[in-house]
């Protein structure tokens, strides 16, 4: 049992002891083994990001793996798609970054005229 924390219609605070599933998911997990990831229950708040590394880990080791020659055509067009993703995906993390430090800078500017 985990705590979660909401707010009532009101604006109150409210919390209360509510099941957010377990640490982890065995079975999901197991048929990711491949690529090395292991799901986590909603508790674990880092899980994301951990599950960005693992991916990232796991796509670098494809741009390392040997291919077989007689695989060679097939797999060069699985990668080239799989770059093309990849770049759109990073144009995209790029752009939420950029947005994070922007909202952390006028949260910044907003505690700075607070406290003043």
């Amino acid at each position: 049992m985990n705590v979660c924390i909401g707010k009532t219609e009101g604006g109150r605070r409210k919390t209360r002891r509510c099941y957010l599933g377990p640490e982890s998911y065995i079975y999901v997990s197991h048929l990711h083994s491949r690529e090395g990831l292991v799901f986590k229950g909603l508790a674990d708040e880092g899980r994301v990001l951990g599950y960005l590394d693992v991916i990232i880990g796991y796509i670098e080791d494809l741009a390392e793996a040997e291919i077989e020659i007689v695989n060679a055509g097939f797999q060069i067009a699985k990668l080239q798609e799989l770059t093309l993703k990849l770049k759109s995906i990073t144009s995209r993390m790029l752009e939420a970054a950029n947005r994070l430090e922007s909202r952390i800078k006028q949260l910044e500017d907003h505690l700075r005229s607070s406290q003043t």
